[in-house]
């Protein structure tokens, strides 16, 4: 698990790489801090219990600017890189849309791209080893 900040956005960001021998309890406890609807936390908990390989997911409090970003074990590194692009996008969106930014704007594709930058940045020295 690694945190990181957003500066230009004031966002924060925990982010869990995961292999298959993963604990649930601290990311649904970190998910359950930031208040979901009982149906989101429903469904994230079935994710972390049933799925396999190649998930992911992202869910965020806008109102305190906070996200929690789970990248599930891969099958490959293109797939956990594909993984972290998708999430990264997904929390580009969040951001835009809690901003009023137009979704489909360069500020946007920049958010996204910075955002899996420091993804990287945090994981570079383990990436591979989440990987079959």
């Amino acid at each position: 698990m690694r945190d990181f900040y957003i500066r230009d956005s004031d966002w924060c960001v925990r982010v869990y790489c995961l292999d298959e021998s993963f604990d649930s309890r601290p990311i649904l406890g970190d998910l359950r801090a930031l208040k979901p609807k009982d149906k989101d936390l429903l469904i994230v908990k079935d994710m972390l219990q049933n799925e396999g390989l190649n998930w992911g997911f992202t869910f965020s409090s806008y109102k305190d600017r906070k996200t929690l970003m789970v990248i599930g074990p891969a099958e490959s590194q293109k797939e956990y890189f594909g993984t972290i692009n998708h999430e990264s996008f997904h929390l580009a969106k969040h951001i835009a849309q809690c901003d009023g930014l137009d979704p489909f704007s360069e500020e946007v594709a920049y958010i996204s791209g910075g955002i899996a930058g420091e993804i990287y940045d945090a994981f570079k020295d383990i990436i591979c080893l989440h990987c079959r």
